[in-house]
């Protein structure tokens, strides 16, 4: 019987730089740019769910922990990222002026 080999466990970390504006007619609400700096310090992969870009089929990141803006697992910010786990550029219009956009890379662990 041959050697059992260990399985390779990878740990899967990242950031996510995210800024936003939003404008309201009339000058109401809270509209202005916003920006979050997203370290995420432990992630997985996971099946995508409904509101996912890639739903059915594909495989998004879930979050386990994270520092935002200098603060750890702010709860905003874990869970179902919606990010793919596929290389590759995303978007989706969620409503008439409101646009998401996404770049994901992949960097393969030495």
């Amino acid at each position: 019987m041959g050697r059992v080999r260990p399985l390779r466990q990878w740990t899967i970390t990242g950031n996510a730089p995210l800024t936003g504006c939003s404008h309201f007619l009339g000058g109401g609400g809270s509209a202005g740019a916003g920006h979050a700096d997203v370290d995420i310090t432990s992630a997985h992969i996971g099946a995508s769910q409904p509101g996912d870009p890639n739903y059915p089929g594909g495989h998004v990141f879930y979050v386990d922990s994270n520092v935002v803006n200098g603060v750890p697992n702010d709860p905003d910010f874990l869970g179902n990222s919606g990010a793919p786990a596929g290389a590759g550029h995303y978007s989706d219009h969620l409503a008439p002026g409101v646009a998401v956009m996404a770049q994901v890379s992949f960097q393969p662990a030495k």
